[in-house]
């Protein structure tokens, strides 16, 4: 009996029913690229063999600001993969870059407490906020299709 009424729900709070869109593949493919690359940046704050040498001849010292940077990507890069497949809108996505560009900002300038106010890492946060845009409008342009599963009746 349990297991039956745990496939009823299954069934009905499924997943993929919950969005009227669903990613392609090579959409999906691209944002674990993206998500890998941020994780990887921001591994190499403390890993050697992990830090880029030509991010290094272009900015030394890249490495001890580039957690602004994989942080924000990833959160607006999260925010906007998950806002896009509900409403196929980048509004919410913008937002979202804006409001981390704005707390880098503020946090990086104006709070001294567990920082050392610095203008370059507000600097990687901003571009770390806006970088992740890129991505979306083309995730958000080609990288969806219907979901042939949602039930619009069903959610309204």
């Amino acid at each position: 009996m349990f297991k039956t009424q745990l496939a009823i729900m299954n069934l009905k709070f499924s997943p993929e029913k919950l969005t009227p869109y669903v990613p392609k593949i090579g959409a999906t493919i691209v944002y674990f690229l993206c998500t890998g690359l941020a994780a990887i940046l921001f591994a190499a704050r403390n890993i050697e063999a992990l830090q880029f040498r030509f991010l290094l001849a272009l900015f030394p010292a890249y490495h001890t600001h580039i957690s602004n940077f994989s942080i924000s990507f990833l959160l607006v890069l999260v925010a906007g993969y998950s806002s896009i497949m509900m409403t196929k809108k980048l509004s919410y996505s913008i937002f979202v870059a804006f409001l981390i560009a704005m707390m880098n900002i503020v946090y990086e300038l104006y709070v001294p407490i567990l920082n050392t106010p610095d203008i370059i890492d507000a600097y990687y946060g901003v571009v770390g906020s806006f970088s992740p845009l890129i991505y979306l409008v083309f995730y958000q342009k080609y990288g969806l299709k219907q979901n042939p599963l949602y039930n619009t009746n069903q959610n309204a």
